[in-house]
């Protein structure tokens, strides 16, 4: 399975475009929680369709690709 952009590949809908249209998930969005913890066994979490707000404190902050072709975002020091 992949996530790439429709642009990138055979023009089909992709993975979470399909699951929003079938009514799977609530928003064409996914998002990942990483587990730093190494004594713990869940190294983390990919959900789609959303977050989980257990897994975070504070605001989200929603930042534009920097690339047509990838899921990339420029970063500043």
């Amino acid at each position: 399975m992949g996530f790439a952009y429709r642009s990138c590949g055979s023009g089909q809908l992709t993975v979470l475009e399909n699951m929003y249209n079938q009514g799977l998930i609530p928003r064409k969005t996914f998002s990942f929680w990483l587990n730093r913890n190494l004594t713990q066994t869940n190294g983390g979490q990919l959900i789609l369709g959303g977050f989980d707000p257990r897994y975070f404190t504070g605001n989200i902050t929603y930042v534009p690709v920097s690339s047509k072709y990838y899921w990339q975002f420029k970063m500043a020091k």
